[in-house]
């Protein structure tokens, strides 16, 4: 799978279904529904960070992170799953690499906010004189 407007729109709806069936209690049917979702556009970071956080939360630790890592292969700059990785690699006792992922999460997520709001950050007090 991968990219097209219907296979992200399918990747959502399956997504959104599988929030809901964890809500139920539903924990492997979320699985399902999330296996389906990445094979219908496996190149969304933010499904695999989902996939990521309900193994984390749910189940297995380990595979919790092999989706982590899925997230940042998808997205290297979307600094939400840095972060989120490094709330799981605390938990696991890995304070080091839970620093280091953190601190890249939010650098990132700093850089997002200040290219969104067009601000140079070599200069982030200066201000644009013209709309576009």
């Amino acid at each position: 799978g991968g990219g097209g407007v219907q296979s992200r729109e399918l990747a959502s709806l399956l997504h959104a279904w599988a929030a809901m069936e964890v809500t139920h209690g539903d924990v492997e049917g979320a699985r399902k529904l999330l296996s389906r979702a990445v094979e219908a556009d496996a190149s969304q970071a933010w499904l695999w960070r989902a996939f990521g956080s309900l193994e984390a939360s749910h189940g297995d630790e380990w595979l919790a992170r092999h989706y982590f890592a899925r997230a940042v292969n998808a997205d290297p700059k979307e600094g939400d799953t840095w972060v989120e990785w490094s709330r799981l690699e605390e938990a696991m006792g890995n304070y080091e690499r839970a620093r280091f992922y953190a601190k890249r999460g939010m650098e990132l997520n700093a850089m997002t906010t200040m290219s969104r709001h067009r601000l140079d950050p070599k200069r982030p007090l200066s201000r644009r004189w013209f709309r576009d």
